[in-house]
């Protein structure tokens, strides 16, 4: 026993000279508020007393005890011929203790000793013995120190056994927090989920957890626990993991997915450096070996893809950037490097489509025949016709929909809510949707290659291709004759490519004619477009009905010239969709008063078959182009007419975002002859052509797989897997850029175009582990949660000046004011698609080659000097 003892003073002592405990005061007298009531009224006692029908509080802290209570009890003499027996056999009571509490081999084999001991250590009695053995009872009134009793013991031993309880505790979460080191891929990054990682804590150290829960709890007056403000299961798990951290480097599945957020969140090195003394991170050397190792890894995953599939179509982005380069040595550099580059992005689709061989070979014929037989105004008419009546039933729901959303009909409410016909119209061609066809992203190293003249595409798309394993006479062979290259971006990126492929029609084989190269535009930058168009068409005047007296009602006068930069687009977007909704509201309201129906509430009233033959009504009354012909050909009235227009172009519009939204790639190909009509008419040259080589491409020279291929893989990407959650490719590249030269800018003196071609292959990692630990820690719940202004004002406001004016009224004769007439984009498109065919087809009246001369293998020396681009 006594061997024990100088075993725990040697570990206390040690703790206090290591400054983990204080050392004991004895003078220091104990608040009688902390003290703790003993269990009483056990073993058949009263309660409240004590054998000797004394109180248990009287006694332990001898308040108000009797003299003659004082005295020996029976059980109290008892006790002292029990001591003085002890004596006599020659053994202290600590000896006696010793040898019958499990001391003594032949006690312990003894059933009566054996029983008797395991009955006291399960007994009531017990725990008042070891309390009372830790904080004795002195005499009311004392003013001397309390006895020390065990307390030095007692409390040590406690030390020892908690702190070898937590030890193995720690030991067991070992395989909860280790990580391998050689593990960079974006599952294991975002595999730490704090919810779960809380779960298997408190299932594998529940002491741990449950005592530093205890310590987060501030205790009040009566020991009793005061809630803390914040939730203190963050911090708990900061601290367990520095714990786990500092006692084994490679319990490190928190620190490393915090030292990726940090690091790319703009803490610099030093201050990566500085949390990592504290355990919170990984060091930032460590960070930059692990950029370097994953930026390897994600090249060598996607040539590993390509190298696997061979027969799958390649889909490549890429854009122009334009980056802020410093100087931080004045003395030596004099100029900073030129930010002018291009970043590129492929998108691999894991349920894409395998086109061998064969569908390349059978597209570079069915290209040299379909050149032979190029579309025309007949043909652009015939497929506007067939396309028409589908388009008219979607804007006869956008029309609908409006109604349904608005406040005074509050649709969540509507007993036929359910009713097939207040739901949008079956999609004409529907993309799936779930995990198997999301996207991945595989961002390439940016290049310092400017994208503005041919040469320069050319040179972007040869560093591609060698990124992606095409270098060799072999590789490039098999390039030209077996795979196919689909490069998704703007129309000025599918301009230039076209050109390219033109001027090289007459090379020898199909790699230096870009035979395998499909150009496809995207529909973010002609969204964009159709909104400049109908901007320009519907801008007017302060005194009319259009966009600018919008503009000025709403206070955004910054959206009064067109732009391509900034936010215009989504600002303006805002704005036009308020602006119809006012229209369609107010045409809504002329409806109802015909059924003598003044207030839109009323309308719930009516079942979802009439509601739906009124919203035909509505767009065929103030939204079609046969409404349209009839003002023109009645007495003028140019308020009822600019209306109409207003009203049909902008539910064409709604109704194609609708389908981009949703994934309805069908619809969107629908929307090409109109699309194609309103581009002419308001002379955009550009996307005419670009329309016109999309249609080409469908009904002349694409094989069923390849059109079947670029409405389901190159036009839009579902990143969430949900029905209403398709987004545009182009807008996936745009976001790229933003991460670049926003989300994740470098600065610093080591900032060059070889630490951007090392570190730009894992932004899309990043972005995700910065996404995962925002989610994780809701980081961004006061910002996600937060709406717009409130468009009801505005709505209302614009719905008032179309009642007090009778914009929806026809008057016979009735002028607009002067600069207020818009033009009939769709009309005037008729006039002039003829002419712009014309010149569409004699652009690209040219021969191409169709031989296959390579050079032998190996004749052209070290395959990594083979270019793809001829430099003249």
């Amino acid at each position: 026993m006594q061997g024990i003892l100088d075993e725990l003073d040697i570990q206390y002592e040690g703790l206090v000279q290591e400054g983990y405990l204080p050392p004991l005061q004895d003078d220091v007298e104990s608040s009688d508020d902390e003290a703790e009531e003993i269990p009483s009224g056990r073993n058949g006692y009263a309660a409240g007393t004590n054998p000797d029908g004394i109180p248990d509080e009287a006694q332990r802290r001898g308040d108000n005890i009797e003299p003659e209570a004082k005295k020996l009890s029976p059980r109290g003499q008892a006790v002292k011929k029990i001591l003085d027996f002890i004596k006599a056999e020659g053994f202290t009571p600590g000896e006696f203790l010793d040898t019958w509490l499990w001391g003594d081999p032949t006690c312990s084999h003894d059933d009566h000793v054996r029983n008797t001991c395991t009955k006291l250590m399960e007994s009531s009695e017990w725990a008042r013995v070891v309390e009372r053995a830790y904080r004795p009872p002195r005499p009311p009134k004392s003013k001397k120190a309390r006895p020390k009793a065990a307390r030095a013991t007692m409390e040590a031993f406690a030390l020892s056994t908690t702190c070898r309880m937590l030890n193995e505790e720690l030991m067991a979460l070992e395989p909860v927090f280790k990580s391998t080191e050689d593990s960079y891929r974006v599952e294991d990054l975002t595999a730490l989920h704090l919810g779960h990682l809380t779960s298997e804590i408190q299932s594998h150290a529940p002491r741990l957890w449950g005592l530093l829960y205890q310590l987060f709890r501030r205790k009040g007056r009566g020991r009793k626990a005061v809630p803390t403000q914040k939730d203190p299961r963050n911090p708990m798990l900061l601290i367990i993991s520095i714990l786990m951290y500092s006692r084994n480097q490679f319990c490190n599945r928190f620190q490393r997915l915090l030292a990726f957020y940090f690091k790319y969140k703009g803490l610099s090195a030093r201050g990566c450096d500085a949390l990592h003394s504290l355990g919170v991170t990984l060091s930032s050397r460590w960070v930059n070996k692990a950029v370097v190792k994953t930026s390897k890894a994600v090249m060598q995953e996607l040539q590993i893809l390509i190298a696997l599939n061979p027969g799958q179509p390649l889909n490549i982005g890429y854009d122009n950037i334009k980056l802020a380069f410093q100087i931080f040595s004045p003395a030596f550099d004099k100029q900073a490097p030129d930010g002018h580059g291009t970043m590129a992005i492929v998108y691999y689709k894991p349920d894409a489509p395998i086109l061998g061989p064969s569908v390349n070979r059978r597209l570079q014929e069915q290209k040299r025949i379909g050149m032979q037989d190029p579309i025309g105004w007949d043909d652009v008419e015939v497929l506007a016709l067939e396309s028409f009546p589908t388009i008219e039933e979607f804007m006869v729901y956008e029309a609908l929909d409006i109604l349904l959303q608005s406040d005074e009909f509050s649709f969540h409410t509507y007993k036929y809510r359910k009713d097939k016909h207040v739901q949008p119209p079956e999609p004409v061609q529907a993309l799936p949707i779930g995990p198997d066809h999301t996207p991945r992203q595989y961002m390439l190293p940016t290049m310092p290659i400017p994208e503005q003249s041919y040469d320069d595409n050319l040179r972007v798309m040869e560093r591609i291709l060698k990124y992606l394993g095409f270098y060799s006479p072999e590789k490039l062979k098999e390039l030209g004759l077996e795979h196919l290259v689909f490069w998704l971006g703007d129309q000025l990126t599918t301009a230039r490519i076209r050109g390219a492929q033109r001027m090289r029609c007459q090379d020898f084989n199909s790699t230096d004619r870009l035979d395998f190269s499909i150009p496809v535009w995207q529909w973010l930058h002609l969204m964009m477009a159709l909104e400049k168009s109908l901007h320009k068409q519907f801008l007017g005047s302060e005194s009319g009905f259009g966009f600018l007296r919008a503009f000025s009602l709403l206070g955004r006068v910054d959206l009064i010239k067109s732009g391509t930069e900034g936010p215009f687009h989504e600002r303006f977007e805002h704005v036009l969709r308020q602006v119809i909704v006012a229209y369609i509201r107010e045409c809504w309201l002329v409806i109802a008063r015909e059924m003598n129906i003044d207030k839109l509430e009323d309308l719930r009233k009516l079942p979802p078959s009439q509601l739906r033959d009124l919203a035909r009504k509505l767009v065929d009354t103030f939204g079609s182009s046969a409404a349209l012909y009839d003002l023109r050909n009645e007495q003028k009235d140019e308020v009822r007419e600019f209306a109409t227009m207003f009203v049909r172009d902008l539910l064409q519009y709604l109704a194609l975002k609708r389908a981009i939204k949703t994934g309805d790639v069908g619809f969107m190909r629908l929307m090409l002859p109109i699309l194609l009509l309103r581009f002419a008419g308001g002379q955009n040259s550009q996307y005419v052509g670009e329309i016109l080589e999309t249609l080409q491409g469908f009904h002349r020279e694409w094989p069923p797989e390849v059109s079947d291929y670029v409405m389901s893989h190159c036009w839009l990407a579902n990143t969430h897997g949900k029905r209403d959650t398709f987004t545009p490719i182009d807008r996936m590249t745009e976001q790229g850029v933003k991460h670049i030269k926003v989300t994740n800018p470098t600065k610093g003196p080591n900032s060059n175009w070889d630490y951007l071609g090392t570190l730009h292959p894992i932004l899309p990692i990043i972005h995700q582990v910065s996404a995962h630990v925002e989610h994780e820690f809701r980081t961004w719940v006061c910002y996600s949660a937060h709406t717009r202004r409130d468009d009801r004002t505005g709505i209302a406001l614009f719905q008032r000046i179309l009642r007090t004016s009778e914009v929806l009224m026809h008057r016979c004769n009735r002028k607009l004011p002067i600069g207020n007439i818009a033009v009939d984009f769709m009309d005037d498109g008729v006039e002039k698609l003829l002419g712009a065919i014309e010149r569409w087809q004699e652009a690209r009246d040219f021969e191409r080659r169709k031989d296959e001369e390579y050079e032998p293998y190996g004749s052209s020396g070290d395959s990594s000097d083979v270019h793809m681009v001829d430099n003249e």
